[in-house]
């Protein structure tokens, strides 16, 4: 698989705020299992439209989020255990690029290009 394949695929799920923030909560080196993750999600702010229900975070983790957080390699996701753990990768995206990202914003001094 070429690099670009590889990184295009990374961003593809860096795209959406909840599979950011699923890569926030997992803690690092620990097995999950989906009801304490589905947990952290809705109390993350996780919106529908209706606001979150333990079903709507969990259908869309299922069928949506955890797909393609498992194809750009970030997660392992084991449906016969219903846990999930972050991968080397997923480890290495979330300290080189969210967490800086993340403080960025949080800086008082940043003010986005207009």
């Amino acid at each position: 698989m070429s690099s670009t394949k590889e990184a295009d695929r990374i961003y593809r799920a860096l795209a959406d705020g909840v599979r950011r923030q699923t890569l926030r909560e997992l803690p690092e080196g620990e097995t999950v299992s989906i009801s304490t993750h589905v947990e952290a999600i809705a109390a993350g702010g996780f919106s529908t439209g209706d606001g979150p229900t333990h079903e709507t975070v969990q259908l869309s983790l299922y069928h949506t989020h955890l797909p393609l957080l498992c194809d750009a390699g970030l997660v392992e996701f084991d449906e016969d255990q219903k846990v999930v753990t972050m991968t080397t990768l997923g480890k290495t995206v979330h300290s080189e690029i969210l967490q800086p990202s993340q403080e960025l914003l949080e800086n008082d001094d940043f003010e986005p290009v207009q």
